[in-house]
């Protein structure tokens, strides 16, 4: 009988994807809430008194005019800084250049060009992130007086941040 020093487990390949969202801010507005509704009255078919069938006819006609009233929303991948401007643009093409001469021709003149416009590039994005967060709090402050549920949920997702680096 022989022993394997290391034992290596099979990876499981499977592509999680994000489950699909429905627009649902949509039903706000009262043309496509009642448009929808009238749809979902027309669907509902009389139930038989089973708990699972009728459950799964149910579940099925609301998901089916769901997807024909209001659609689903498209997951955005966002690992691009969200207010990208030109001239961050331009700074951060101006890096990436000085990075490739640097690997060209590995003299610190190169090296010191690049981490200048690393520097450079970093305090663009920073003072552009506080102007976000600046008016961010300003919109929330306004919100004062009306529905608040921006700073609601960000609040909520603040609590299950939270919530989730508790140990037990």
């Amino acid at each position: 009988m022989t022993h394997t020093k290391h034992s290596h487990k099979i990876k499981d390949k499977t592509v999680y994807t994000k489950p699909p969202a429905f627009k649902v801010h949509l039903l706000e507005q009262e043309s496509i809430r009642t448009f929808y509704r009238n749809r979902l009255k027309g669907k509902l078919t009389p139930l038989t008194g089973e708990i699972d069938t009728d459950w799964l006819k149910i579940k099925e006609a609301i998901t089916k005019e769901v997807e024909e009233s209001i659609g689903y929303k498209k997951w955005k991948n966002r690992k691009r800084f969200r207010t990208w401007n030109e001239e961050i643009q331009g700074a951060i093409e101006e890096k990436k250049a000085s990075y490739r001469k640097y690997l060209q021709n590995k003299t610190m003149d190169y090296y010191i060009e690049y981490k200048r416009h690393g520097a450079i590039v970093r305090k663009m994005t920073q003072g552009q992130r506080r102007d976000d967060w600046e008016k961010f709090v300003k919109t929330l402050e306004r919100d004062v007086t009306g529905t608040q549920r921006r700073g609601f949920k960000i609040f909520t997702q603040l609590q299950m941040q939270e919530r989730d680096k508790l140990k037990i």
